[in-house]
C-alpha cells in the first residue's frame, strides 16, 4: 500500500469527522440543515473507505477477493455521481430532493439496463484486476450531469444573495471539475474524495456566512452588514430608503404570518428592481434601503416603476400595505446621517403625493 494514499485517507476521514462535530455543535443551523451536511460527510467517509479497500484488493491481486472488489466498485460507481447533487440540495434547500431523485433514478436505471445486457461500467477479471468496460461513458454522463447541476446551483446562489464571498462558489466549482477530470484521465491519482472534503468545508463556511450576513425572511443583507458597509462607504453614492406602512395593523387583523409574508413580498420587489443598481439591506423590521454607487441613474423613474408594481400587487393581495420611497444623493462633506435625513424628508414628500402617483 502506497504510504501517501494511506496518509491521505486518514487525513480525509479525520477532517470529515471533525467537520461533523463542528456541524453538530453549530447553534445557527436547523436540525435538517445539520442532518444534510452530516449525511454527505458520512457518505464521503464511507466512499473513502471503499476506495481504500478497493485499492488494497487491486494491489494484492488475490483472486479470492474478486467478489469484494466487485462490491467496492459497485458502491463507488453508484454513489459518486450523486454527491455533487446532494451537496447542491444542501446549500439550496428549497430545491429539496427532486433533481437528485431524477438524476439518481435515471442513472440507476441505466446501470440496471447495462447489467441486463451483460454490459457494465467496469470489469474485474479472473486475476482480480479492475478495468473500465463499454458502459463507462454512462458513468461519465451521470457525473457530468451532477457537476453541471452543482455549478448551476452555485450560479443561482451567487445571483440571489449579495454577500461578499461569491468567489468561493466559483473556486469550488472549478475544484470539482478539476477533481473529476483527474479521476477520469489520471485515475491513479486518487483526489476525488479530497476534493469533496474541501468542497464540504467551503460550503459550510459559505452557509455560515449566509447566516451572519443575510436576513432569513427577506433574503437581503441584514442590519449588521448595513452598519458595516455604511462605515466603509466611498463617495459619491445614492441612498434609496423604503418603509412599509401599517404593518402593525396587518399583524393584528390577519396575523403575524401574513405580516411576515407582506414583508417578504415587498423585499422581493425591492430586490427585483434595485439589486442590479446597488446593494439592498433590511435595516429594521419594516425599513429597507439600497445603496447605489452610480448616481447617474434616473432614480425617480425606477422608484415610480417600483411603487406601481406594489400597487398592482395589492389587487391580488389585498392585505399588502403600501410602501413609501425616498432617496437622496450624497453631497460633498456630508456624512451618512445627513444623507439619511434628506432621504427621509423625500420619503415624506412621496407619501403626501402617493395618491396622485397611484392614478398616474
Amino acid at each position: 500500500m502506497n504510504p501517501y494514499f494511506l496518509v491521505l485517507t486518514c487525513i480525509n476521514i479525520f477532517v470529515l469527522l471533525t467537520l461533523v462535530i463542528v456541524i453538530l455543535n453549530n447553534k445557527k443551523m436547523t436540525g435538517e440543515q445539520k442532518g444534510n451536511f452530516v449525511f454527505i460527510s458520512f457518505m464521503t467517509i464511507g466512499l473513502v473507505v471503499v476506495e481504500f479497500v478497493a485499492l488494497y484488493i487491486f494491489q494484492s491481486r488475490n483472486p479470492s477477493y474478486r467478489w469484494l472488489n466487485y462490491a467496492m466498485h459497485y458502491l463507488e460507481f453508484t454513489f459518486v455521481p450523486i454527491i455533487p447533487v446532494l451537496i447542491a440540495n444542501t446549500i439550496v434547500e428549497e430545491r429539496k430532493y427532486r433533481v437528485s431523485f431524477i438524476i439518481s433514478t435515471v442513472y440507476g436505471f441505466l446501470f440496471l439496463i447495462s447489467l441486463f445486457f451483460k454490459k457494465s461500467i467496469f470489469l474485474i477479471d479472473e486475476n482480480n484486476v479492475y478495468s473500465r468496460d463499454v458502459m463507462f461513458p454512462v458513468y461519465i454522463v451521470a457525473s457530468v450531469t451532477g457537476l453541471l447541476y452543482l455549478i448551476l446551483e452555485n450560479l443561482y446562489l451567487a445571483l440571489r444573495f449579495q454577500i461578499k464571498n461569491k468567489i468561493l462558489l466559483l473556486l469550488t466549482s472549478i475544484l470539482f471539475v478539476l477533481g473529476f477530470l483527474m479521476g477520469v484521465f489520471v485515475p491513479d491519482v486518487h483526489v476525488k474524495y479530497l476534493v469533496t472534503t474541501i468542497a464540504l468545508l467551503v460550503y459550510y463556511v459559505y452557509k455560515n456566512d449566509l447566516f451572519d450576513q443575510v436576513d432569513p425572511l427577506t433574503l437581503m443583507l441584514n442590519q449588521k452588514m448595513f452598519q458595516k458597509d455604511v462605515a466603509q462607504l466611498s463617495h459619491p453614492y445614492l441612498l434609496v430608503i423604503f418603509g412599509i406602512d401599517n404593518i402593525k395593523n396587518v399583524n393584528e387583523i390577519y396575523g403575524i404570518e401574513t405580516g411576515d409574508e407582506c414583508i417578504s413580498v415587498v423585499a422581493e420587489k425591492i430586490r427585483n428592481f434595485y439589486k442590479k443598481y446597488g446593494v439592498c439591506y433590511r435595516m429594521t423590521g419594516t425599513d429597507f434601503c439600497c445603496i447605489i454607487k452610480h448616481t447617474s441613474i434616473n432614480i425617480e423613474d425606477v422608484n415610480d416603476e417600483f411603487f406601481h408594481s406594489i400597487v398592482k400587487k395589492t389587487y391580488e393581495m389585498r392585505e399588502l400595505p403600501f410602501v413609501t420611497v425616498g432617496y437622496a444623493i450624497h453631497e460633498r462633506n456630508e456624512n451618512f446621517e445627513e444623507v439619511m435625513k434628506r432621504a427621509n424628508l423625500n420619503r415624506l414628500e412621496f407619501r403626501e403625493t402617493r395618491n396622485q402617483r397611484i392614478f398616474f
